[in-house]
């Protein structure tokens, strides 16, 4: 699928392609960004799989979006979970076990390490305005009808 519509942004002092498919070419030849990084760059666009699945035939009716943010912090979890029940049919006053979605949280963050320089330039590269995930969220915005996934 197309990544944000071509064009170039800056990092380390030369232009790259916004392109995916250009871009992911470009920084494996160049070298700039970790290589196990990279390869799982693609699936941070949420906005080309939401496109796939509304391609196949389904409808955003059909489709129920949770931050990931909103699940983590304490203050919103419970209307989120409640959100996500109403939607699935179930009953949204049903008690959900704090500590089992908890864990089920805490297994999603482990792993999770100290990011490097190179990681951080690589991120700023991809997120900022003119970069290839910032493209993806408007995109994801634009298909979902709400800026609040606008992330990057």
């Amino acid at each position: 699928g197309e990544g944000g519509g071509g064009g170039a942004v800056e990092l380390a002092g030369s232009a790259h392609p916004t392109d995916f498919a250009e871009y992911f070419e470009w920084v494996h030849e160049s070298e700039v960004c970790p290589r196990y990084w990279t390869n799982n760059l693609h699936s941070f666009c949420y906005a080309e799989h939401l496109e796939e699945w509304l391609r196949v035939g389904y409808s955003l009716e059909q489709m129920h979006f949770v931050k990931s943010e909103e699940l983590k912090d304490m203050a919103t979890r419970e209307a989120v979970v409640a959100a996500a029940a109403r939607f699935m049919g179930a009953d949204p006053n049903e008690p959900v076990p704090q500590e089992a979605l908890q864990e089920e949280l805490n297994t999603h963050s482990r792993g999770e390490k100290t990011v490097s320089s190179e990681h951080q330039q690589c991120m700023v590269s991809f997120t900022k305005p003119s970069g290839y995930l910032s493209a993806c969220n408007h995109r994801l915005a634009e298909l979902l009808g709400d800026d609040k996934w606008l992330w990057a």
